[in-house]
């Protein structure tokens, strides 16, 4: 069995295996734009019991990260490189290069389909952003897809054994 463990620094891991930091952060990353797209259609149509329980995913979705950080997978994928060991490193640098190209996919589909659907929208009537909340929750969006795609990429390419501190 192949188990991580950190150098000696000063910082410690929280104790949670990796399956448990593959669900957190996918559901971070599934539950925000579903709470985001349920808070807009609830505003659209006056249905506040929708908008609350999109702010309800919203907030679901911030906590699913908040249960990431700290742990064993989010140092190496967020920590200083001078405090990870070659291994670590390695993974980091894969992860952050399949990230980049996740990135980079959603970004181009996000764009594409802005642009057909502002070019379309009186023969399709696709949904255009047209607000600062709706900007401002595809920014929030945005940031959290790059905060915790690279933690879910290789926390899916990791074993599930948990990982360890130098301690035990």
């Amino acid at each position: 069995m192949i188990f991580y463990r950190k150098q000696n620094t000063e910082t410690k891991d929280l104790p949670m295996n990796v399956k448990r930091v593959r669900y957190l952060s996918v559901a971070s990353l599934v539950t925000y734009p579903v709470g985001a797209i349920a808070n807009l259609v609830g505003s659209i149509h006056d249905v506040l019991a929708l908008e609350i329980a999109g702010l309800l995913l919203v907030v679901v979705a911030l906590f699913a990260f908040i249960g990431v950080i700290g742990t064993g997978v989010q140092r190496i994928a967020a920590d200083e490189t001078d405090k990870l060991d070659p291994v670590e490193l390695d993974l980091r640098q894969k992860t952050y290069a399949r990230a980049y190209h996740w990135v980079g996919a959603i970004a181009l589909l996000s764009v594409l389909y802005i642009a057909i659907a502002s070019d379309s929208q009186d023969r399709l009537g696709l949904w255009v952003p047209s607000s600062f909340d709706h900007w401002n929750a595809i920014m929030w969006g945005g940031i959290l897809v790059i905060m915790v795609l690279p933690t879910t990429l290789l926390a899916w390419s990791l074993p599930e054994e948990e990982i360890l501190d130098d301690e035990a």
